[in-house]
């Protein structure tokens, strides 16, 4: 008779916990790159939102500019109401909201209280809202950022010069 052979209790235990460990570490691991993606895509959608805002400036000849809002969380895109005289106030009245965006769902995505609110005329130059056309275009930096129970995980800055270029910096 023929001895069959199987697997013992202590064999299939071991065996059992080694993939759940992998299960595990591929959870985690899963989850830093979903959040990383997130957070590279809505980076990546206001590089694309700051372009369009430059767009829009040339194509219309007047002021767009964007307004980030105190919460953190959005922003909008506006353009001049008036295109005879400059936009000198942040008064709502003074910019249409072409859109808003929120980048990560209603999460935080930037320092609501520390961020420049700009705009950019027809040739791509970039001032600070209220806009002073006597004034020096500016140059400045914007922080965004992830953050993940209270941390920040991911940052990013993105430089603005005074002609409309950007420089990504991590």
């Amino acid at each position: 008779m023929k001895k069959i052979r199987g697997f013992t209790l202590l064999e299939t235990l071991v065996t059992l916990t080694v993939l759940g460990v992998f299960v595990v570490l591929s959870i985690n691991f899963s989850r830093s790159s979903i959040q990383r993606a997130s957070f590279n895509a809505a980076f990546n959608r206001f590089i694309a939102d700051f372009y369009y805002t430059r767009q829009i400036a040339a194509r219309e000849n007047r002021y767009a500019g964007i307004i980030f809002n105190n919460d953190g969380r959005s922003y909008d895109i506006v353009i001049q109401r008036e295109i005879q005289t400059p936009p000198t106030t942040a008064d709502p009245d003074t910019y249409i909201v072409k859109k808003t965006i929120s980048p990560l769902d209603g999460e935080e995505f930037f320092d609501g209280t520390t961020v420049t609110n700009f705009a950019l005329n027809s040739t791509g130059l970039v001032r600070a809202i209220p806009v002073i056309v006597d004034s020096a275009p500016i140059q400045f930096s914007l922080n965004f950022f992830k953050k993940y129970k209270g941390s920040t995980i991911f940052k990013k800055t993105i430089r603005i010069y005074p002609s409309g270029g950007i420089k990504i910096e991590q």
